[in-house]
């Protein structure tokens, strides 16, 4: 049997085997029982199946359930690659392989000094039990950051981010990134290994929590200290064997092989003589088999015999308390052979947070090619091979130690910081055009220079890089980390004192704050902070950056509940675009105003906004903005009548949006699509389409998008008179209106629960439900509006009040731009029945008279009724 499920199907495929219901198996997997009921159908068409006993006894037969999910493995794009061979440790190895495969064992921790090994150890234990985890493996590594440089609101968030990162999740959406880590956690088998995690050790308590809300993840930490957590299983990592001792015969040791290895990496004198061993145990003993140390010591092979590499040990060594080497000594030895340029650029590289490229150590740290040859032919830098540079964690200490010595962290930190705002700000065409791979690379350095940039008040770094982040994150969904990096803004300057760049800078803060607020709890919270930013941006003449603010606001639906000032900031920004020939601000702000032009039936004119913003995305060849203007004139089309031309338009826009790789855009292109299927009668093919949408925004944790499909779901099926179905998924909805401050999503789903209290004949129920609705008129957009007028002319209808219903009626048909579809299924039929009640004269009078009536007298009305 041919059978395709996704890892979500074969999820809900197991859980039904194991007889949950579906309102536990969405608690479970924190997604819709609407959302449930759809991937049970799927399961059903793959499988040929109508029950669920004969779905799980296929199933069964099929070997789907013994699969487990393997659909995704994590191993071989997250785990790091050795640069050398393993050497040694098989006890062990041994005992931490059998911890991992102790189902009682979730958390395990190897704990010792820097540089003893733990890591190699990790990652070879990782390697040898990939197949014993049905998702693979991922590895999270925390060593090569500083801990100042977090630009996270909480750090629970920075290791879930760290976490997501690692398992190449594609968004996090709206979600709050700690729950959904937790959700996407919850039953896999995976082994996570952090490594270098007493850096963030004060998150343990998070880790921990994450065991207890998952079944089957397990936790594999390197650290040096223990992280005192309930079930935490310990192994104390100590240093290499230095000999074995077999009666009278001395054989190799774990440490002298690893010596030998290394020294056979940069000499080919043959050192492995009978004369010359015991030497290199005495070397080993020294250091007492603490690889890094060994390591560095056999990279002397190269200029000195072992003999005077022991006698140099034996000249320079500092003991620590138990009589143990300082690793101190080993990197002073190889500091005060470096030359004075080598001492400053090694000692400059740490600034850098994993990793750098061969430019940036140019640039920052004055580190040109012969430089990081000679670092690397020293062990002092390692090169990856993707071509980047890094240093050991403990290197790198080492060299910022340095590098205070020297009294030169500020400077290099400047320089730092000067570089990677100029990279990001070079990166700006091509973050608008969704090639994120450079500042991807370097996130973590650009999140440090943001932070410096900050708190330094390096305005014009911050200014130049602006574009380029802002717009990162807002593609790639990643709204919690923007609105953290933006709030350290509005932390730091002073509020009082807003002149100039530092003015600016506040207020486009301001307004990006709202709007990732707005995107994540609802457009009522973060609208007063985007007003306000744009106010203060307005009056720094924010040029570019002011155009940006007002069409975003527009986009966002800020300013839709008032058609004057939306227009005006569509038109603000165009011009301010046109003057700077800003070509995709242009392109986007003239695909607002048609749609802007749409929605109040100026249709020529909106025509001719869009067909100007397709032609300007063509010329610069802007993918997204071709895709945006093919969603206006799709949706014109839709608004118009021409529902075939609608479909076409709308299924070109989604095949675009999978070609960019952006499947948040893509979906919302499945709900129109789906809206220009059901308006030409194919009600299964919109249904289909708005639940794969939905199933898609749930697994990105975009709870505004799952709120959209959820409530246009329940009108398709009140359509066709599926009233329960409806009563579910506006449970299902309100579910996610508890926790967002979404007014017009609130007006919809009030107008639907009125729409289904009608047809249940229970009129008190749906009068509530629609003033409820009604109550937040001023915040609701036009559409909305006339769309909770006809559902009063249609209550006043069935209550034989035709002349309440006949006015409401006139009013709504004197609006400008009615969508077709809102005709012909709405008012057209509510105009035949009124037209059969009542003689001509007074049909037309009555009309004539709820048309004279403005909008504001028809709202004091209808409230003052509904009291």
């Amino acid at each position: 049997m041919d059978v395709s499920l996704t890892e979500r199907q074969l999820e809900v495929l197991r859980l039904k085997a194991n007889r949950h219901t579906n309102a536990e198996i969405a608690e479970q997997l924190v997604i819709s029982i609407t959302t449930v009921k759809w991937h049970v159908r799927q399961i059903y068409n793959q499988l040929g199946t109508n029950t669920r006993a004969e779905m799980v006894a296929v199933a069964r037969q099929s070997g789907l359930l013994d699969k487990k999910l393997r659909q995704k493995k994590h191993s071989t794009r997250a785990l790091p690659v050795p640069l050398s061979p393993f050497v040694g440790r098989e006890q062990e190895l041994n005992h931490v392989r059998n911890l991992l495969s102790n189902p009682q064992n979730r958390m395990v921790t190897l704990i010792g000094p820097g540089g003893i090994g733990k890591t190699r150890l990790a990652l070879q234990a990782a390697k040898s039990l990939e197949d014993h985890f049905a998702e693979g493996l991922c590895w999270v590594g925390f060593s090569a950051l500083d801990k100042p440089e977090l630009v996270f609101s909480t750090l629970d968030e920075f290791i879930a981010e760290r976490i997501i990162t690692a398992l190449d999740l594609s968004s996090q959406g709206s979600q709050d990134l700690v729950f959904f880590l937790e959700s996407y956690l919850r039953g896999r088998e995976i082994l996570i290994i952090l490594d270098g995690f007493e850096l963030v050790s004060s998150g343990a308590p998070f880790i921990s929590s994450l065991i207890t809300k998952t079944t089957a993840c397990k936790f594999l930490i390197t650290s040096r200290e223990r992280l005192n957590q309930p079930g935490e299983v310990l192994v104390h990592v100590q240093g290499l064997m230095q000999t074995i001792t077999t009666g009278q015969k001395s054989s190799t040791s774990d440490a002298v092989k690893l010596f030998l290895q290394e020294a056979s990496r940069v000499s080919d004198d043959e050192i492995q003589s009978v004369e010359r061993l015991p030497v290199i145990q005495r070397i080993c003993a020294r250091l007492e088999g603490l690889p890094l140390a060994i390591t560095l010591a056999a990279e002397w092979v190269r200029l000195l015999p072992v003999e005077e590499i022991e006698h140099e040990l034996d000249r320079g060594l500092e003991f620590l308390d138990a009589g143990s080497v300082s690793l101190r000594s080993v990197f002073d030895r190889s500091w005060n052979y470096l030359p004075d340029h080598q001492r400053a650029s090694f000692a400059r590289l740490a600034v850098f947070q994993s990793g750098f490229s061969r430019e940036a150590a140019e640039q920052v740290a004055g580190a040109d090619l012969f430089t990081l040859s000679s670092l690397f032919d020293k062990s002092l830098v390692q090169k990856t091979d993707e071509g980047r540079y890094t240093l050991h964690d403990l290197l790198r200490q080492y060299a910022a130690e340095r590098l205070d010595a020297r009294g030169e962290r500020e400077m290099v930190r400047d320089a730092h910081c000067a570089y990677y705002a100029s990279l990001a700000a070079n990166q700006k065409v091509s973050v608008y055009r969704g090639d994120h791979s450079q500042i991807l690379v370097d996130l973590d350095n650009l999140r440090a220079a943001w932070r410096w940039a900050v708190t330094h008040r390096r305005l014009e770094d911050l200014h130049r890089c602006w574009q380029s982040i802002f717009w990162f994150y807002n593609l790639r969904a990643k709204y919690r980390e923007s609105m953290a990096a933006l709030k350290l803004i509005l932390d730091t300057f002073d509020a009082t004192h807003l002149e100039g760049l530092q003015g600016l800078l506040y207020g486009k803060a301001l307004a990006g704050y709202g709007r990732n607020l707005a995107l994540l709890e609802g457009t009522d919270r973060g609208a007063p902070f985007v007003m306000q930013g744009v106010e203060i941006n307005r009056r720094m003449d924010g040029g570019e950056d002011l155009a940006w603010q007002l069409i975003l606001s527009v986009y966002s639906g800020m300013v839709r509940n008032d058609s004057q000032t939306w227009e005006q900031y569509c038109r603000e920004s165009l011009n301010i675009f046109e003057h700077l020939d800003h070509k995709y601000g242009i392109a986007f702000a003239a695909a607002n105003l048609g749609d802007y032009c749409r929605i109040f039936g100026r249709y020529s004119e909106a025509r001719q906004h869009i067909a100007r913003a397709m032609a300007v995305s063509r010329s610069i060849n802007d993918k997204e903005g071709i895709a945006f203007a093919i969603r206006n004139l799709a949706r014109l089309d839709l608004h118009l009548g021409d529902f075939e031309s609608a479909r076409r338009n709308f299924q070109e826009e989604a095949a675009l949006w999978e070609k960019l790789s952006l499947p948040r855009v893509r979906c919302e292109a499945l709900r129109f699509m789906a809206a220009a299927y059901f308006a030409a009668g194919n009600f299964d093919h919109a249904n289909e389409l708005l639940q794969e949408g939905l199933a898609e925004f749930e697994q990105l944790g975009d709870e505004r998008n799952a709120l959209k499909n959820l409530l246009m779901l329940g009108e398709f099926k009140l359509h066709v008179g599926q009233l329960q179905e409806v009563l579910e998924l506006l449970q299902d909805a309100r579910l996610i209106l508890e926790r967002r401050q979404d007014s017009v999503e609130q007006a919809r789903w009030w107008q639907l629960f009125g729409r289904v209290s009608q047809l249940q004949d229970d009129p008190e129920t749906a009068l509530l439900a629609f003033c409820r609705a009604l109550g937040v008129h001023s915040k609701i957009d036009e559409a909305t509006l006339v769309e909770l007028l006809i559902d009063f002319a249609l209550f006043y209808l069935h209550q034989s009040d035709l002349e309440t219903a006949l006015r409401l009626l006139g009013y709504v048909q004197s609006r400008p731009g009615l969508p077709a579809l809102v005709m012909r299924d709405r008012i057209d039929p509510l105009h035949i029945k009124l037209a059969a009640e009542m003689d001509q004269e007074t049909f037309i009078s009555l009309l004539e008279e709820g048309a004279s009536l403005d909008q504001q007298a028809w709202i004091d009305q209808l409230l003052e009724e509904c009291v």
